[in-house]
């Protein structure tokens, strides 16, 4: 992911993100990261307030494996899991490159791209 989109998602949401070195996957999930992010920061900011004690869920790592985001959390509860499991879903359905609509490629190693990023990964391949 450009370094521009990595600094975006943690400025917005530094607790979450701050053991996060770099994310190992394309722009286009950025959008999915970012709602993924949002939901589980306003939940953990809901569970603080009515217990100060909450542990609030941090990512180690985000990145791209067999096809689908893999994002790795501790201190995950249920709805953070539930959260987590439904975008990674997502990403299996989504262009990593440009975020359109996509579907698992198999090129030597498995992606989702669209239609167009496709072809270029093709062309740039020959």
């Amino acid at each position: 992911m450009k370094q521009e989109l990595e600094t975006k998602l943690k400025e917005k949401y530094p607790q979450l993100l701050e053991k996060i070195a770099y994310f190992e996957c394309g722009n286009g999930w950025y959008d999915i990261i970012d709602q993924m992010c949002y939901f589980i920061d306003y939940d953990a900011q809901i569970q603080q307030k009515s217990n100060p004690e909450f542990e609030a869920p941090y990512f180690v790592q985000i990145k791209e494996k067999f096809g689908s985001m893999r994002a790795y959390a501790y201190d995950s509860n249920d709805y953070a899991r539930g959260v987590i499991a439904m975008s990674q879903a997502m990403t299996r359905r989504t262009c990593e490159t440009c975020g359109s609509i996509g579907k698992e490629r198999n090129n030597r190693w498995i992606r989702v791209l669209c239609d167009p990023c496709q072809d270029e990964y093709e062309k740039a391949r020959q």
